[in-house]
């Protein structure tokens, strides 16, 4: 197997009713139809690998593996620190001719303080879960970094306008621990994948995220396909009644292993007849989607 191809993608809210002997108590459990939905999105990019975000509680995913996916896929898990219990996790292909080591960050702390005074300890929102791709001889190929950064809502203090500052502190985070990853395996590509909660683009980048640009070679896979920006839409934020397109989901790869990269591109949502569903013209059309983010994947080459 020569070339590898991985999907992200931020699940919004994948709460499964049927997953649980004693549901929690929620009102946004994933109707029969964006069940089947997602079937038809998964069964369609039929990736090798899935970085998943907004997973609600492991017990979602398995059973969605087991009655719509024909347990095609083995799931790589850990429980984060999310409140609301939206969670990270891999969906591998089983049969794949490597193996898998699944590292968690849950327990590092960010170096964040609300303010001057302030002396908790801040661990990330969620997590970024972190697997590793090697041959059966332990020779390592590649390495995924899977995030959700903090979104973009006002602290209940009002010390940090949209989280900026501890969406930086997680993100400062996990540049920190990809920069090891990177140290211990120079030869090979690391890739941070997942939900950023924000511009992290190169064009109008966003505040938080110039250090990536600063410090490290990493690109936006879609910004290598040289895609127009209205092509790398993965999010439509309604104010009022206009659509903003947004990308908020990204595969960062490292420049250096351009020539590894075979296509990239966002996924396009389909109706019931398998035509393309067009950009949200009102904020229900999203409502009709499986999901308010559409999934991002990239086919790499996986040796020269």
């Amino acid at each position: 197997m020569k070339q590898i191809e991985i999907c992200i993608y931020n699940l919004e809210n994948f709460f499964i009713r049927d997953a649980f002997d004693n549901p929690p108590n929620i009102n946004y459990f994933k109707s029969k139809l964006n069940l089947n939905q997602l079937k038809q999105v998964f069964t369609e990019i039929d990736a090798d690998i899935y970085a998943l975000t907004e997973v609600g509680q492991v017990e979602s995913l398995v059973y969605f593996n087991e009655v719509y996916l024909n347990e095609s896929y083995e799931i790589f898990h850990q429980q984060g620190n999310s409140d609301r219990g939206i969670e990270n996790a891999f969906l591998v292909r089983k049969g794949l001719e490597f193996e898998f080591e699944h590292l968690s960050h849950t327990n590092k702390e960010i170096d964040f303080q609300l303010h001057d005074e302030d002396d908790n300890d801040y661990f990330l929102s969620r997590d970024f879960s972190h697997l590793r791709v090697n041959r059966k001889n332990g020779e390592h190929l590649l390495s995924l970094f899977n995030v959700h950064l903090k979104s973009q809502r006002d602290d209940d203090t009002g010390h940090d306008f949209r989280s900026v500052r501890r969406r930086q502190a997680e993100l400062e985070l996990l540049l920190k621990v990809y920069k090891e990853e990177k140290k211990q395996y120079p030869s090979t590509p690391i890739l941070l994948c997942g939900d950023f909660n924000g511009n992290a683009s190169n064009e109008n980048t966003d505040e938080e995220f110039k250090v990536i640009y600063k410090e490290t070679d990493l690109k936006d896979v879609l910004s290598m396909r040289q895609l127009p920006l209205q092509y790398r839409t993965t999010f439509y934020q309604f104010v009022g009644q206009a659509a903003h397109q947004l990308q908020l989901d990204y595969i960062f790869m490292e420049e250096s292993f351009g020539h590894r990269l075979m296509d990239a591109a966002v996924y396009q949502y389909k109706n019931s007849t398998g035509r393309l569903i067009g950009p949200p013209r009102r904020r229900g059309d999203i409502w009709n989607n499986p999901s308010d983010h559409y999934p991002v994947y990239a086919i790499i080459k996986i040796q020269d």
